[in-house]
């Protein structure tokens, strides 16, 4: 947790002196202390149960602290925590205890997006912790890949947790129309040669030639995703290449819930 709030804080006030790191290790140790302290309490006698540590409490502390340094550090945290930008400051609303969790991050001020990465990872590693203590698997699946690139603490995660969560239980697929973006960033290609399932739709010329390299797919193979149909493609699984087509009845129901085309679900009820 200590890691994870050093983090946040120089994500919201810029880098950390060695004076700053020390007064934000103090202040979480301080603040899950007096939680875990809180908690113990509440187990044995009863009473309102302790509400898990937030920034607004973590900033109380810091702000107490006698150090100069502490008392910049608290006001220039002030905005995150009684101003605009508070949207973390607080216990959530939200029961993330459902077995279908969706985090959506496509209304937030861009000024905002790296700071809700790092507090969503943060929660996806503790949720897949815990259900792997439950013996529950856990699969996490992640839209437009390729935002999580543009942020250097979410591009950390996925790099780390890509090669650990099998050993934990969980699994992670990536879903993303801009192949290029992860072809061109090593740390995103490198996952995406050490996947074990891949699928794979129409691609561009210049990703067709760089993608037949990485996979070896020969001439034949990359018909389905050179101008192919809608519904073409390839499978990857293990060392397996599978052609496909799916020629998926459009006149139905289910088509019109999953169709992502504006103007085929405009009219739908």
């Amino acid at each position: 947790k200590t890691e994870f709030l050093l983090a946040m804080v120089s994500l919201m006030i810029g880098s950390l002196n060695p004076i700053s790191v020390s007064l934000v290790d103090r202040v979480s140790r301080m603040m899950y202390m007096n939680f875990e302290e809180a908690m113990s309490h509440y187990e044995k006698k009863g009473g309102n149960k302790p509400h898990t540590p937030t920034v607004s409490d973590f900033y109380d502390l810091l702000k107490a602290q006698e150090e100069k340094e502490a008392k910049q550090m608290a006001r220039a945290m002030e905005i995150y925590v009684h101003g605009s930008n508070n949207f973390f400051s607080k216990n959530s609303n939200v029961d993330v205890d459902h077995r279908m969790v969706i985090y959506n991050i496509r209304d937030l001020p861009n000024s905002m997006k790296p700071l809700a990465m790092l507090v969503i990872t943060e929660s996806l590693w503790d949720r897949i912790i815990e259900n792997r203590k439950l013996n529950k698997r856990t699969l996490v699946y992640v839209d437009e890949f390729y935002l999580m690139m543009q942020n250097e603490h979410s591009m950390t995660f996925f790099k780390t947790a890509w090669k650990r969560v099998r050993k934990l239980n969980a699994g992670i697929t990536g879903i993303t129309q801009n192949v290029e973006e992860i072809l061109r960033n090593p740390d995103a290609r490198t996952m995406l040669s050490n996947s074990e399932f891949i699928l794979m739709m129409k691609q561009a010329k210049i990703d067709r030639e760089e993608l037949a390299q990485l996979f070896n797919i020969s001439e034949e193979q990359m018909s389905y995703i050179s101008n192919n149909d809608e519904g073409s493609g390839l499978l990857f699984n293990g060392k397996t290449i599978i052609p496909f087509y799916d020629n998926f009845p459009r006149n139905t129901k289910l088509y019109r819930i999953m169709t992502t085309k504006p103007t085929e679900n405009m009219d739908y009820e």
